[in-house]
């Protein structure tokens, strides 16, 4: 399920807006706040998907709000009673605007526009991250610790059976610190080059797992350049 914040001033009229996404599957939050709310809590608002300028908001608050917006690299739309023209449009977008939704769009109207913008979005932000990720140097024990994990993705492995198979060696406290450096490193490594995903799932305790879901990509970019 996709998560999509609807910035407004105020959450009582964007009530229909909110059941119109709700039924099309999209787990939806609305909320009123301004630019510095932004910049001082990035990391609640990448957890949504895509973010949606409502119609209670001026245009002046959206050209603030769009400077804090820009560098989370989201889809945002704005709500309008009125829809701008082509050239309005492209001067928006040059501004952060990927799509307007009209107030009177039907259920229909709301799900193809989204699904475009979601998939040509995909499109591009998977290109930028596979340059991205294919810049990333990895240490030797930082690809040998991914390549282990990736021949066990199914399974995961716990800290001792990692440290065994990048080591060679029985496990003791110095190599379980490693593993734990190793790891942070990973993830760090991932999470700068733009990756949000969970890489890799830590279950204290027993060990560590790759996110299945990224195996494909990591086929097509880490190993690619490992080799």
């Amino acid at each position: 399920m996709r998560r999509i914040l609807v910035l407004t001033k105020n959450i009582l009229v964007e009530q229909t807006f909110q059941q119109q996404l709700q039924h099309l599957n999209y787990e939806v939050f609305c909320t009123n706040c301004c630019e510095e709310t932004i910049e001082h809590e990035l990391t609640f608002f990448n957890y949504f998907d895509a973010i949606v300028l409502s119609e209670t908001l001026s245009q002046n608050d959206c050209l603030r709000l769009l400077g804090s917006l820009s560098s989370l690299e989201k889809p945002i739309y704005r709500r309008s009673q009125s829809m701008c023209n082509k050239r309005e449009a492209e001067i928006w977008q040059e501004r952060g605007i990927i799509r307007w939704l009209g107030l009177k769009d039907s259920l229909e109207d709301i799900r193809e526009k989204i699904d475009t913008v979601d998939q040509s979005f995909a499109e591009v932000t998977a290109e930028l991250l596979d340059d991205q990720v294919k810049k990333i140097r990895f240490t030797k024990n930082e690809q040998r610790f991914l390549k282990i994990l990736y021949q066990h993705a199914h399974e995961g492995l716990d800290r001792d059976q990692i440290c065994r198979l990048l080591w060679q060696k029985e496990p003791d406290a110095s190599t379980k610190s490693q593993l734990s450096f190793v790891c942070k490193r990973v993830k760090q490594k991932f999470s700068d080059a733009g990756m949000n995903e969970e890489i890799i799932t830590t279950y204290w305790g027993k060990g560590y797992q790759i996110n299945e879901q990224i195996l494909p990509y990591l086929e097509q970019t880490l190993f690619e350049t490992a080799q």
